[in-house]
């Protein structure tokens, strides 16, 4: 027979994680655990996309502004 429990871990888009356990509690604690763990390597993922997200959006503005700057210098070139 398996029970339910749902935890809540704190605010956010990945705070819950249900546990489904056996009535031994030895094996629920091992399932928390490794549950607990999930979620907290899920969490450390979406901080790293989202990091990554914004160096993706820093990098794309910077090429923007190079290649404006190089099609100021090439228009300068052709009308000098």
């Amino acid at each position: 027979m398996f029970g339910r429990v749902t935890v809540r871990l704190g605010i956010g888009p990945h705070s819950s994680i249900i546990i489904l356990h056996s009535k031994s509690s030895s094996r629920m604690t091992g399932d928390f655990c490794l549950l607990f763990q999930m979620e907290s390597e899920l969490e450390r993922f979406h901080s790293q996309n989202m990091q990554l997200e914004l160096n993706i959006d820093e990098l794309r503005q910077k090429l923007k502004a190079s290649e404006k700057e190089t099609l100021r210098e090439r228009q300068k070139v052709t009308f000098s």
